[in-house]
């Protein structure tokens, strides 16, 4: 549901408030913020995950500051094979924000191998919905996910996540053996 603001809120965007959020929404993400999922040839794809992309919203414009609505959505096929059921769903997304701006794009959700067909449908709605709002959230800019597009800026973080992944050095240790020695020799004495 889109919710409806007056006219006298959406004046009260302040043009100081617009401004701090452009200037916001042209940082990009950080290795917290970036997930990455196996793709195609031993690939790995960088994604934005849904709660983290809601965060972002809410932390630029404020919890009350946007919205989002389904505009559509679509069943684009359901199988039954052997007793499991497999779906998938089309779904039109549109996010707000309180000055009236908006963008909308399309999610695609599937659901394999499901105990039942209601149980396919609910998967594949939940992630086409998802994947409709995470993918209209990143039109608005770089820090809600746009900078995912950008090859240097994915390059740059997959080399802070293997700095990342190395083990510390362990500490030298020689110092420590050599006055255990110097002790246990002169406890001989």
């Amino acid at each position: 549901m889109i919710y409806q603001w007056s006219n006298l809120v959406i004046k009260n965007f302040h043009k100081k408030r617009r401004r701090l959020c452009r200037k916001k929404l042209e940082g990009k993400l950080g290795l917290q913020q970036i997930s990455f999922r196996p793709g195609p040839g031993n690939t790995q794809v960088p994604y934005l995950k849904t709660e983290k992309a809601v965060e972002l919203m809410n932390e630029i414009f404020g919890f009350s500051g946007w919205a989002s609505s389904v505009l559509n959505m679509s069943v684009d096929f359901i199988d039954n094979n052997g007793g499991k059921w497999s779906s998938g769903v089309s779904a039109i997304v549109r996010v707000q924000l309180k000055d009236g701006t908006f963008h909308e794009d399309i999610g695609y959700g599937s659901a394999d191998n499901q105990q039942s067909r209601p149980a396919a449908l609910e998967l594949a709605k939940k992630t086409a919905v998802s994947d409709g709002h995470k993918r209209a959230i990143r039109c608005f800019g770089n820090l809600t996910g746009n900078c995912l597009q950008n090859k240097v800026h994915i390059d740059y973080i997959k080399t802070l996540k293997a700095a990342a992944k190395k083990p510390a050095p362990l500490p030298n240790n020689n110092n420590n053996n050599n006055n255990n020695t110097n002790n246990n020799n002169n406890n001989n004495n």
